[in-house]
């Protein structure tokens, strides 16, 4: 198992809003190689984990991928554990073209993500979108 198929596999429910926003939930087993390090007997949701379920809710939502060129901010807050119900609210906003090729467009990114009632992070990306798929 990856990263990717283990955040693929715990998206439970993907949704687009009318004004733009995305929200997505996810559900993590708690046998996932993901936790085995992270933290042995303590296991809680890693933070790379986490800007990697906004990028695939993303991506998802628009049908191609998207590269993260920066990661503006982060904060995580509270403690993401298996098994818990992760809501994310994602915003997105499209800058100027961007990269080696008109082709590509920046795209400001804010992510909240909620467990247990709790606002558990908070995420600004940049991330660059391909405009035309080859």
């Amino acid at each position: 198992m990856t990263l990717y198929s283990d955040i693929k596999k715990s998206m439970t429910r993907l949704s687009r809003f009318d004004n733009g926003e995305i929200s997505a939930e996810f559900i993590f087993s708690k046998d996932l190689p993901l936790f085995s390090g992270h933290f042995p007997g303590r296991p809680i949701l890693p933070g790379i984990a986490q800007i990697e379920m906004v990028k695939m809710a993303i991506e998802t939502i628009r049908e191609r991928p998207m590269t993260l060129q920066a990661i503006q901010k982060t904060k995580f807050s509270h403690q993401i554990k298996p098994e818990n119900l992760i809501r994310v609210r994602i915003i997105l906003s499209s800058g100027k073209k961007q990269g080696k090729s008109a082709d590509e467009k920046l795209v400001q990114v804010r992510a909240t993500l909620e467990t247990c009632g709790i606002t558990a992070g908070k995420v600004i990306l940049s991330m660059v979108e391909a405009t035309r798929q080859t």
